[in-house]
Order: structure tokens, then C-alpha cells, then sequence
């Protein structure tokens, strides 16, 4: 069995233990800020930098889930994505937003989707006409992928918690500040506070678009659910994430500048780009498979791991 991915059995003995060895609980503090290209970027949460000379972008909005719904038949099913359609935050050119705290949910075996849609309006309806003419880029001050391992003894590259001087040398560790987490006995009921260490949330994320001119995305929004945007799973697709897997064979690779979404140059008209940041099962799995039986994780941590957004969105 590949260390990277435990087995079925194994995920469903993990996720039934008292410690939740499986159950991943993440913040995602999502404070969406505008700045100029060459803006110094500190501090946490998605942020934004947009080429200004291109004038494309005029706002970007941020929608919660609400719940995934089956919009086909028995034997033909069509999964959507089911987003609130009201924003719970919203961004237009030379405005910085406030500060948001947007929970994406507990990542466990029995639910693993927690969606989040992040749409980009332009200014004025865009015709790709090459290749890469629009993007949308991910840029992450993070060293690698958290789940990695050592290709020749099998254990984590990076430690959890701090690095001190009596590791050995070379010993590296990912972690990004901390947080206070409750803990709660599932046996007493008693609950307990404790600071948590937080890591990139590059490592457990990916990214898939989708891109509409302004009658594709009228269409859209007058076939989904009242109040809401309903996004057809199979209709976004993946390009790059941070961590990336090999569609054959083994390899995992984390890019620190992934091309998240890039314009064909076919002609098509674009006024929206759909982003729906959702947490990418093959990369937890990796984690808590580096991970498993980790003192640091189960003790400290209560099993769990806790994330911050660790990454810049470029807009050209």
C-alpha cells in the first residue's frame, strides 16, 4: 500500500476513533483585501493583486455553500454545487474589504465537500482571442506540500510544531502561527482550550473554474435553485493547484505560482470566472497518511490539523 493514500479500511477505523484521527477541522480565514501588482503582501488571509494596467477586473464577490443537490434523474444524476446567492463579501476596484472569518467545515470521510465560490466580474465582456490573455494565478510563500515525505526514508519532511536547536539539522517545519481550538471529551462532556499550531492551507486546497459570457451566466443563475447559484459540478475543471497529482503513475508536485485559470484564446466571450476553492481529498489523505500516529498531531492537536490561507491571488 502506497504510504501516500491509506486504505478504505483504514480511513474508516481512523474516522470512528475517540481522537477523530480522521476528522480535519480547518479555519479558513478568508480576509479578501485589493491591492496594487507590487503591493508588499504580510499577514493572513486570501489576498488579491491585480494588474492595473489591463482594467479588466470590477469586482469579486465571495458566496458560501449552502448544500450539494441533485438536479438530474434516477438513472442520470447532474450534482450542483448550491451557493447562497446573496455574497457574504464583496470587492470592487481601489476598496479594501473587512476583515471576514469564513468557516469552510470539518473535512471527515462522510462529508468532504465544504465549497466555497469566489466569482470575478469584468468590467466589460472580454473576448479571449490568445491564449493566457486573461489569468488567474496562485502565489504561496509556503517551502512545499505538507504531506511530502523523504523519497528514501519514508518521513515527513517537515515536523509539526516548532523546530528547535536539538532537531536534527535540516529538520524544517511548515507551521504558519496559532490559534486557540476547543477540545471536548467525548466520554465526560468536558471541554478544554488549547493554543493549536496552524499550517498552509495551500497543502489541503484546490481550485476549479469556470468561465461564462453574460448570457451563459444569465442562463446559470435563471436555472438554479431560488437564492442561490448552482454551480454543475462536472462543469468547473481543474488546472493547477498548489499540490498537484500525476493523472498516471505516482508523483506529487506543489507549485509555489499555479496557473489556476488561464483564457484559451478561442474567441469565446468571458464576463464571469467562477473559482470554487473546495479541499482536495488525495492531499489530506497524504497528510494524515505522513502523519499517522504522529505524538505531535494526536496529542497536541487533538488529532486534528488546523490551516490558515497562506496564499495571493494574481488577476491579469
Amino acid at each position: 500500500m502506497s504510504k501516500n493514500k491509506p486504505n478504505k479500511k483504514t480511513i474508516k477505523i481512523i474516522g470512528a476513533t475517540a481522537l477523530a484521527l480522521f476528522s480535519l477541522v480547518t479555519v479558513f480565514t478568508a480576509t479578501i483585501a485589493w491591492f496594487a501588482l507590487n503591493y508588499t503582501v504580510g499577514g493572513q488571509g486570501i489576498k488579491v493583486r491585480v494588474n492595473e494596467k489591463t482594467g479588466k477586473l470590477n469586482k469579486i464577490e465571495i458566496f458560501e455553500f449552502v448544500e450539494t443537490i441533485d438536479k438530474g434523474s434516477e438513472n442520470n444524476p447532474d450534482y450542483n454545487y448550491s451557493f447562497n446567492s446573496t455574497p457574504s463579501a464583496i470587492i470592487f476596484g481601489g476598496e479594501e474589504s473587512e476583515d471576514d472569518l469564513f468557516i469552510m467545515g470539518d473535512y471527515t470521510p462522510l462529508h468532504t465537500d465544504h465549497p466555497l465560490l469566489v466569482l470575478f466580474t469584468l468590467k466589460n465582456e472580454f473576448v479571449t482571442t490568445s491564449a493566457g490573455d486573461m489569468y488567474i494565478k496562485g502565489l504561496t510563500s509556503a517551502d512545499g506540500f505538507l504531506g511530502a515525505t523523504d523519497p528514501d526514508s519514508g518521513l515527513p519532511v517537515y515536523k509539526l510544531g516548532d523546530v528547535t536547536d536539538s532537531d536534527p539539522e535540516g529538520t524544517r517545519s511548515l507551521k504558519r502561527g496559532t490559534k486557540e481550538a476547543t477540545f471536548v471529551d467525548e466520554i465526560t462532556g468536558n471541554s478544554e482550550t488549547k493554543v493549536v499550531d496552524c499550517y498552509p492551507l495551500s497543502s489541503a486546497v484546490n481550485f476549479k473554474c469556470a468561465q461564462y459570457s453574460s448570457d451563459e451566466y444569465d442562463d446559470l443563475t435563471d436555472n438554479s435553485t431560488s437564492n442561490r447559484i448552482d454551480i454543475p459540478v462536472d462543469s468547473i475543471t481543474l488546472s493547477e493547484s498548489f499540490v498537484n497529482f500525476a493523472s498516471a503513475g505516482a508523483g506529487i508536485t506543489f507549485k509555489h505560482n499555479p496557473t489556476i485559470y488561464s483564457s484559451e484564446g478561442d474567441g469565446s466571450h468571458i464576463q464571469y470566472v467562477a473559482m470554487v476553492v473546495n479541499y482536495d481529498g488525495n492531499a489530506i489523505s497524504a497528510i494524515y497518511s505522513t502523519y499517522l500516529g504522529n505524538s505531535v498531531l494526536e496529542s497536541n492537536y487533538g488529532g486534528r490539523f488546523y490551516f490558515t490561507c497562506d496564499w495571493i491571488l494574481e488577476v491579469l
